[in-house]
Order: C-alpha cells, then sequence, then structure tokens
C-alpha cells in the first residue's frame, strides 16, 4: 500500500500535465457529496438523515484562469423521525437549482496541481412527499480548492466551502462548511 501511495505521489508532482486554463476553453464537470447523520438529544434519537447530492457544471474561460458559467444542483434526501407513541415519520424530498459560478486559478497552467478560488449562488424549489408546499431557497457559498490534473483536460477537484441557505419564504436558514469532491474536464475549442 505505501509502495502505491509513493508512485501516486510521485506522479502527482512529477507529471507536467499542462492544463487548459487559457482564455476560450470550456469547463465541464461537477462534484457530489453523500452524507448519513444522527441526531440525539438527552440520549433520546430525533431524527436520521441520508442524502446524495450532485452539482454538475458548465463553465467558459472569458480571459486565461478565469471561468464562469452555469451551475445545477440535483439534492435528494430521506429523514426517519421517531415518535412518541414508538412508530416512525419518513419524509423524503428533493432540492432541484440553478445558478452563476466563477471561479479563478492562481498558478500557471503547467502546474500538475493547480490552486482555486470559486463562488456561486443557486436559486433551488425544494418539495417534500409529506406536504404539498413548495419552497424556495436561496444559496450562496464560497470556497478554496485545488485541481489535480491527471493530463491536459482531467482534473480531480478537492473542494472547502462556507455556504449559507435561506429560505425564500420563511424564517430558516443554515450555514456551514462542507468539503465537496469531483471531476473537472477542461476542453480546448480547436
Amino acid at each position: 500500500m505505501r509502495k502505491a501511495i509513493l508512485a501516486l505521489a510521485a506522479f502527482i508532482f512529477f507529471n507536467t500535465s499542462f492544463a487548459q486554463l487559457a482564455k476560450r476553453t470550456w469547463l465541464i464537470g461537477g462534484n457530489g457529496m453523500y452524507t448519513s447523520s444522527k441526531a440525539k438529544s438527552n440520549g433520546d434519537l430525533i431524527n436520521t438523515y441520508r442524502g446524495l447530492t450532485l452539482e454538475p457544471n458548465i463553465g467558459y474561460f472569458v480571459i486565461d484562469k478565469f471561468v464562469t458559467g452555469l451551475g445545477l444542483s440535483g439534492r435528494f434526501g430521506s429523514g426517519k423521525y421517531p415518535q412518541v407513541d414508538g412508530t416512525s415519520t419518513y419524509d423524503k424530498w428533493k432540492t432541484i437549482g440553478v445558478g452563476p459560478f466563477a471561479r479563478y486559478y492562481f498558478l500557471n497552467a503547467e502546474n500538475t496541481v493547480n490552486i482555486f478560488s470559486t463562488g456561486s449562488a443557486l436559486y433551488s424549489v425544494n418539495t417534500n412527499n409529506n406536504t404539498s408546499v413548495k419552497s424556495e431557497d436561496f444559496h450562496y457559498a464560497f470556497g478554496a480548492g485545488a485541481e489535480v490534473f491527471f493530463n491536459s483536460a482531467v482534473g480531480l477537484e478537492l473542494l472547502l466551502e462556507y455556504y449559507n441557505d435561506k429560505a425564500l419564504n420563511s424564517d430558516w436558514s443554515t450555514s456551514g462548511l462542507q468539503f465537496k469532491i469531483g471531476f473537472q474536464f477542461h476542453l480546448e475549442k480547436e
């Protein structure tokens, strides 16, 4: 195992992949997250939650190392809420969102690992199987990350970002830090 890790590290740091960060290059990719949690109060289980988030994006480098574009978000989750009488309530929901994003790469394209900063905003519509009411959210996020390029067109993205979600029809909001992992494809127009 140690040899495999050393070989991967040597590949990453000694490989020159020449990422395509030039003006008029397309960026297509995305990331995903899986969440599983249990909430307790005074030792009693309040709820369990499982969710999957997929966030594809498409962007265009308007100048060298700066890309802007459109991001989508699909969040799908379910929860189980134990009741006092020993039964449980089940909840399934989905959230679909769309909005702009921007990203700036700090290092030269010749680097195998490049550092970037990013910001995004999303408008989302939420539905729930237990209610016919659709809710709307506004989400914004900003963060920093690294992209490890396997070759000139494919990179593995590691991202840490601060996010804030605010319901548009109530006083509900949430914020925090999240770690994301995904792939980006840099496609140069010939």
